[in-house]
């Protein structure tokens, strides 16, 4: 195992050291304790190959294999690999650890031999039983995963314990890894993991320190010490870790903790300008946009968040508003309102201040452009219905005078079948025709209406401009006309004339008709004139005539989406009416036939009172008339103690038990007359 410096191991090479020089060369490929130089590694491992060193030709062969700072030479790497692994199995067999460790990497990579990775196995464990540090580290690795060997966890950080303990800080840090992510399926243990990357950390060893320092970030330990994070961060950032160089945009650009810090962001991002991390051109593009850090570039500033624009969720508020500003102005970039409309809603999702406002604009704007572009079409419409409406009267102009009566007399011929069939219309029951009429509706009448008029104008139009045609072509056939006549006037009178005269009417020349037929074509052509104004002036009527054909159409439209409301309404009206009337004609049958029932039961109570009443007169007469029995039972019964004693008893005395039941038997008879004479039964 190593230990010297990179300036140790570069004198000891100087020297003559092969050794040294293998390591030397070893740390250049690697960038451990110097800046990565292939070149330089290749040629380090070049000089000791040829001085006979088994590991420099070893790596040499990877070089070559691997295109490493030597153009890539597949049978140059195999010659070199199997001159290493002759060399190094002729020292393992002596018991050299670095041999064995040499021969066991050409196993397991099936370099120089046939790959084996028991064999592989077999010389690591024999270099790591002499405490050969790398031997232990991959025998450790073996054991971990399974590789020729099977695997034992325990097993396997027992020799990565002991690799580590040796001091290199890449082992360390890779056992460090190992606690902090539970690879082979180890426990994950963040206390042993941030032990062993403070101690590759002390060493110098950057990646130790961003492990160790987002540990305290995270605070998966409890412990909180942002300070430490922060230098330990910053140290390996400055080292020229890119990871490093990320976090700390990541760390620093976070808009809702304590520390944003966009120039220290915008710092850290310029160092790793290169990187692939869509946050670095987030901060990149905002600094040349906002002028706070850097100075205001619109063209940079685009170019950075173009670079970020496709991956969303990286952008915040603030880069999805200058995206959209870029977009809306079009200064720096082609102008898209629609992509400034997608990044403003996302600046507004985002909480951007100013990006409601900005959306508003422009919805405002495309609305216009919507419009205007509305307003064109419909223009360019109706410049191209003028023109074919121009073109259609030119033609109609042009027409030759043959045509023109050719088509006066198509359309009359037209015209008859249609009087014909008005006639028979006319002749047409009236009901059958209102029918029709009614079974139509509004709109299809007026509709119709309009067409007709339209149609008609259009043909007295056309028919104007005819006869305006056929008076040029005539105006145009009069001055010929007329010299034929004269000519045949003038034949005729020479052949009735005597010679002579017609001798003295040849020498004498005709006198001039010019002056007529000017003054005939003057009157034609302001005819012409005349007519063409009134067809203008038809023409202008006709337009008027159209659009408020058009407003009567709407109003109708309107007036008949009115009765169809007021339609609507009606009917709901009637119907409540009906119900209502029905409702009522109801409870007035039932309220009858309730003051029928009640008459019956105040007939039926008048009876019973009317019963009651003589009953109770019955009672009365009975009474009364049992009353009056009894009196005279009583002196009847005095006058016989009268009779028989000579003197009245002060008491009524029965002489004997027939007396007593004669006067109870008399009044039966009296009560029983009475009951017959009341009708009781």
């Amino acid at each position: 195992m190593n230990t010297h410096t990179v300036e140790e191991l570069y004198r000891l090479a100087q020297q003559g050291n092969t050794e040294a020089l293998t390591r030397l060369g070893i740390c250049y490929k690697n960038g451990t304790g110097t800046a990565v130089d292939h070149s330089a590694a290749a040629q380090c491992f070049y000089s000791a190959a040829n001085a006979g060193n088994a590991e420099a030709q070893y790596q040499l062969g990877i070089c070559y294999e691997e295109g490493i700072g030597l153009e890539q030479d597949l049978s140059a790497a195999g010659y070199w690999f199997q001159e290493a692994a002759r060399r190094f199995y002729e020292a393992a067999q002596v018991g050299n650890p670095q041999a064995q460790y040499g021969l066991a990497n050409c196993y397991a990579e099936g370099r120089g031999v046939e790959k084996d990775e028991a064999a592989a196995v077999y010389w690591y464990q024999a270099s790591a039983q002499q405490d050969y540090a790398d031997a232990q580290y991959n025998l450790g690795y073996c054991f971990l995963f399974g590789i020729g060997v099977e695997a034992n966890e325990i097993i396997a950080l027992k020799w990565y314990s002991s690799a580590a303990s040796h001091g290199d800080p890449q082992m360390q840090h890779n056992l460090g890894l190992i606690y902090k992510n539970g690879y082979g399926g180890v426990s994950k243990n963040y206390g042993k993991a941030a032990e062993w990357f403070f101690k590759a950390a002390r060493q110098g060893y950057s990646e130790s320190k961003v492990e160790l320092a987002q540990i305290y970030f995270r605070n998966p330990l409890a412990v909180k010490d942002i300070s430490i994070a922060e230098r330990l961060m910053t140290e390996a950032a400055e080292e020229g870790n890119t990871r490093a160089q990320e976090y700390l945009v990541h760390y620093y650009f976070d808009q809702d903790a304590e520390k944003y810090d966009l120039k220290k962001a915008c710092r850290w991002a310029s160092e790793c300008a290169d990187s692939s991390d869509p946050t670095v051109a987030v901060v990149l593009g905002i600094s040349f946009a906002n002028g706070e850090v850097a100075e205001t570039d619109d063209k940079q500033a685009f170019e950075w968040l173009s670079k970020a624009k496709d991956q969303e969720k990286n952008l915040n508020g603030e880069a999805c508003y200058y995206l959209g500003k870029f977009y809306e102005e079009g200064n720096v970039t082609e102008k898209s309102l629609d992509d400034a409309e997608h990044f403003y809603k996302l600046a507004v999702r985002k909480h951007f201040a100013n990006g409601s406002e900005s959306l508003e604009r422009v919805r405002r704007e495309k609305e216009e452009i919507r419009k205007a572009e509305e307003a064109k079409a419909l223009q360019e419409q109706k410049e191209a219905e003028e023109l074919k409406k121009q073109e259609e009267v030119k033609q109609l102009l042009n027409l030759k005078p043959e045509q023109a009566e050719g088509d006066v007399k198509s359309e009359e011929e037209a015209s008859e079948p249609e009087e014909a069939e008005s006639e028979e219309e006319a002749s047409e029951p009236e009901e059958a025709k209102s029918e029709e009429v009614a079974s139509e509706p509004e709109e299809v009448k007026s509709e119709k209406e309009s067409l007709e008029t339209i149609n008609t104008t259009d043909i007295a139009f056309a028919r104007l401009l005819q006869q305006a045609k056929e008076t040029q072509s005539r105006i145009q056939k009069l001055p010929k006309q007329e010299t034929v006549k004269e000519e045949d006037q003038k034949t005729q009178e020479s052949e009735s004339l005597p010679k002579e005269e017609t001798k003295e009417t040849e020498t004498v020349s005709p006198e001039p008709v010019e002056e007529d037929f000017v003054s005939e074509i003057e009157e034609a052509e302001s005819s012409i004139q005349k007519e063409i104004a009134e067809a203008q002036k038809f023409e202008k009527e006709l337009d008027v005539l159209q659009k408020k054909m058009a407003q009567n159409v709407q109003d109708l439209q309107e007036e008949k989406n009115e009765a169809e409301k007021t339609k609507v309404f009606d009917k709901a009206d009637l119907d409540q009416i009906q119900q209502v009337e029905a409702n009522s004609s109801s409870e007035d049958t039932e309220s009858a036939e309730e003051s029928e029932q009640e008459e019956a039961a105040i007939e039926t109570d008048v009876e019973t009172d009317a019963e009651i009443n003589n009953d109770i007169e019955t009672d009365k007469i009975l009474f009364i008339n049992g009353f009056l029995y009894f009196l005279l039972l009583l002196s009847i019964n005095l006058l016989l103690d009268f009779l028989a004693n000579g003197e009245f008893s002060t008491r009524v005395v029965f002489s004997s038990k027939t007396e007593i039941l004669l006067s109870l038997l008399i009044p039966i008879p009296a009560i029983l007359g009475s009951y017959l004479l009341t009708g009781r039964k």
